[in-house]
């Protein structure tokens, strides 16, 4: 009996160490499949930051082409600064996925070929959209097109790592069955451990599950706001699942219940469909990306519109699938057709222009030419551009100074250079030039224009020749004219003294003619002797001129009222005046105008007492002097006679030469100055006259 409890205990005791060692290895099992578990999980935790990242990149790649449209809509500069930080949020993000999928080799090659196609965005610079903006467009779509695939292997990794996950469940229950038939205590203790393990799981899978559904959220707002509508093709049934916004690309308000690949090829117009359908063929026979632009018509649309898609074949439960995007490019393609009409009627004004037009990089290389340029140079366009600028000249250094000028200056006027033909013929021409930058302020080039001023340097060649021959003559007949006026005084006053005999001896002595006849040459020998001294004067005004100073006119006016004071008190003559200016003249020869003007309106007075007013207005750099009186007046008709020399209108009624306007007239000229006349017979007159400040 001893012997039999023995045994049985033996027996007991090694059934429960076979089943103790039993639980241990279930629970051993049990804990590995947890570990696994818990594995599968932290990498579905991982694929779902890889996604997230990718949809940020895709959101940040959708918010730079927003803004390169508004800054090209608005040339804003707030654009600008979010395109570039957009850009660089890329490049961020890329850093920080190929440390992720450092593990995927298919994932790496993809982050080269997005790195690359980064690096070629960026060497389209937004100065240079108006003539790469069809390409820059073009990366843009591929780099959207590489996230996309990178999103769908993540995806398909996903898939993967969740079966694994459903399966790890499965196990691990049938793990905690095992292990409660070899003990409850255990059972509780594992079931306990696994309770907990399982709600952190789920509430790990319930956190992904909300971060998938926002990262969902984020793609279609990305969408949204790049206004790209997406869809899948199932290639069996050739019915498309689509977004709102596809449907609305389609010209449609509302979704519509189906959509068929049939249905879209009737939506292209006729010229594109062909080419359409042979791209989709190729794709689905190859396994290649579907992509293409075209032309639709919407369900309202008056005339077609241009659209973009792209599409790649996947398999999703054994079926191929064609995934895609659609965009409307419409505004895109006006812009560009836009674009290309302002850049030919640019070159076209360029090319119409006769002058020569040149543009210059910052190391002096041509960058282009206009037309003029080739028939001047003897050269064609291709072989001007990227030549040195300096070659054409026959100064070329002093060409180079000219170009470095206006990098330095902003820009240059005037510059005098001598173009070389290929022939060996010169052209003197006139170069004017200034920088151009791009949007950000950065000076690109310069812009130079040269025009021919062969004809003109002739011209002033002539001018200068007559010019000389001119002062030539002027001097010589001052000289003549003061050589004149002594040489006639001497004679002259030889008749006047026996003119004034003869009256003297014989006056009474004669009849009542002979009298009448040596009054007659008394009086026109003083007439003449007071022509000379007026010819006299009139020849000094410009060589006996003293240098230009400042004059006060008060002071003028009132030495020129001194010197006529016995004449206006004869005549009862009332003189009043505005305040008059500070000018810069000659004050002498101011005081004679001031003198002849108030003298002639004194001397050709009416019934009235004289009554005579002077003012001086200020008009941009000049003073307008203006002498008005309440004489007789002139008639109109004779107003541009009146400054001719010995010009008279009134004969022997009133004494003078006819001198004194005259005078006024070659001072004021002296002083760059105009002086004319407005007046009526009987209403008086008023007398112009300007000077510089």
């Amino acid at each position: 009996m001893k012997a039999h409890q023995f045994k049985a205990h033996s027996f007991f005791y090694m059934l429960f160490i076979l089943a103790f060692s039993i639980l241990l290895l279930c629970t051993y099992a049990v804990i590995q499949e947890l570990q696994h578990r818990m594995a599968a999980v932290n990498w579905v935790t991982h694929t779902y930051e890889v996604r997230e990242k990718l949809n940020e990149v895709l959101l940040n790649i959708s918010q730079m082409q927003l803004y390169k449209k508004s800054y090209i809509a608005d040339n804003n500069k707030n654009d600008l600064g979010l395109y570039n930080t957009a850009i660089q949020d890329i490049q961020n993000n890329i850093v920080q996925l190929r440390k992720m999928t450092a593990d995927n080799a298919e994932q790496q090659i993809r982050l080269n070929q997005l790195q690359q196609q980064i690096i070629i965005l960026n060497k389209f610079p937004l100065t240079n959209l108006v003539n790469h903006i069809i390409e820059n467009q073009n990366i843009l779509i591929r780099i959207k097109s590489t996230v996309h695939e990178m999103n769908e292997d993540e995806f398909t990794l996903l898939s993967q790592r969740l079966k694994i996950l459903a399966l790890s469940r499965y196990e691990n229950f049938l793990g905690i069955g095992i292990s409660a038939i070899f003990s409850f205590l255990f059972l509780i203790i594992s079931f306990v451990a696994i309770i907990r393990l399982s709600k952190k799981i789920q509430d790990v899978e319930n956190e992904k599950l909300i971060a998938q559904e926002l990262s969902n959220e984020k793609i279609q707002f990305s969408l949204k706001t790049a206004q790209i509508g997406d869809w899948d093709l199932n290639l069996e049934t050739n019915i498309a699942k689509r977004s709102l916004l596809h449907d609305q690309i389609f010209g449609y308000k509302t979704l519509l219940n189906e959509w068929t690949y049939d249905m879209f090829l009737q939506r292209i117009l006729p010229e594109d469909r062909d080419v359409v359908d042979k791209k989709f063929k190729d794709a689905i026979a190859n396994e290649t990306t579907w992509e293409f632009q075209c032309r639709i018509h919407g369900s309202n649309d008056i005339s077609p519109r241009w659209i973009w898609a792209k599409g790649k074949i996947f398999k999703i439960g054994g079926v191929r699938h064609m995934l895609g995007l659609v965009q409307d490019i419409t505004k895109n393609k006006d812009m560009e057709k836009k674009l290309q009409e302002m850049l030919s009627y640019t070159r076209g004004l360029i090319e119409a222009s006769l002058d020569l037009l040149v543009t210059i990089s910052h190391d002096g290389k041509i960058t282009d030419v206009n037309q003029a340029t080739e028939l001047v140079t003897g050269l064609t366009r291709e072989k001007l551009i990227g030549t040195d600028f300096t070659n054409y000249f026959s100064e070329p250094e002093i060409a180079r100074k000219g170009y470095q000028q206006v990098f330095e200056q902003g820009f240059v006027r005037d510059y005098p250079l001598t173009i070389r033909n290929v022939s060996g013929q010169t052209l003197d021409v006139m170069y004017n030039a200034t920088v151009y930058k791009d949007p950000t302020g950065n000076i690109t080039g310069v812009f130079a224009a040269a025009r021919d001023v062969t004809a003109r340097k002739r011209a002033e060649e002539k001018a200068n020749q007559y010019a000389t021959k001119l002062e030539e003559s002027n001097k010589a007949l001052q000289q003549f004219a003061y050589i004149a006026s002594h040489d006639l005084q001497e004679p002259l006053r030889v008749i006047s003294s026996y003119l004034q005999l003869i009256a003297l001896r014989y006056k009474g002595k004669l009849d009542n003619d002979a009298d009448d006849f040596i009054e007659f040459a008394l009086s026109g020998a003083a007439r003449l002797q007071r022509m000379i001294e007026d010819l006299l004067a009139y020849s000094r005004v410009q060589t006996q001129g003293k240098p230009f100073e400042t004059v006060n006119c008060e002071n003028v006016l009132q030495q020129t009222l001194d010197n006529l004071q016995i004449a206006i008190n004869e005549s009862n003559t009332t003189i009043t005046h505005d305040p008059l200016p500070i000018v810069t003249g000659d004050e002498a020869q101011l005081i004679q105008v001031f003198q002849n003007l108030i003298k002639n309106s004194i001397k050709f007075h009416g019934i009235d007492k004289p009554k005579i007013h002077i003012s001086a207005v200020h008009k941009e750099k000049e003073w307008l002097f203006s002498v008005r009186d309440n004489g007789i007046g002139i008639d109109p008709k004779f107003k541009d006679q009146m400054f001719i020399m010995f010009k008279r209108f009134n004969t022997t009624d009133y004494p003078g030469s006819g001198m004194g306007l005259a005078v006024c007239k070659r001072i004021i000229e002296r002083h760059n100055g105009k002086i004319w006349v407005e007046s009526e017979l009987g209403k008086g007159s008023t007398f112009y006259f300007t000077l510089h400040e």
